[in-house]
């Protein structure tokens, strides 16, 4: 009786240390720019001045930021928009996808040429990488 017991809470410590390990997933989600946290609306505004593609890290190194800003337009013509964008990872590499796009009609108050986006971390990673996609 005494080794049934042993046995069975020998097996349920086995169990349930097998069930308590969980992997995270590397997740990409879109931000409202307006509605994010103080900190973060720093860093887009110091970033606004020029376009491009700004990376954030949060300070206990879980999330990247990606910032995307296409609204600086040198040509009154047409607007740099981005779209698609994806996440992926390579080993210790953070792979970072998007895609762009011009368009010529600039009154679309909708353009989607400032978007932010939080990455969740599923491990840390050694170098980050933004890739434009063709």
């Amino acid at each position: 009786m005494k080794r049934l017991l042993t046995g069975i809470g020998f097996f349920a410590l086995l169990s349930g240390c097998t069930s308590v390990q969980t992997t995270s997933e590397l997740t990409i989600q879109q931000l409202d720019v307006k509605a994010a946290e103080k900190s973060l609306q720093q860093f887009v505004r110091s970033a606004q001045q020029e376009n491009g593609i700004y990376l954030y890290q949060d300070e206990e190194n879980s999330f990247y930021y990606v910032f995307l800003n296409g609204v600086n337009m040198k040509e009154v013509v047409s607007a740099l928009t981005f779209s698609d964008v994806e996440v992926t990872s390579e080993d210790d590499t953070l792979n970072i996808a998007y895609s762009e796009d011009f368009i010529e009609d600039i009154k679309d108050k909708k353009l989607a040429n400032q978007l932010l986006y939080k990455i969740k971390l599923n491990q840390d990673y050694e170098t980050p990488q933004t890739f434009k996609k063709w």
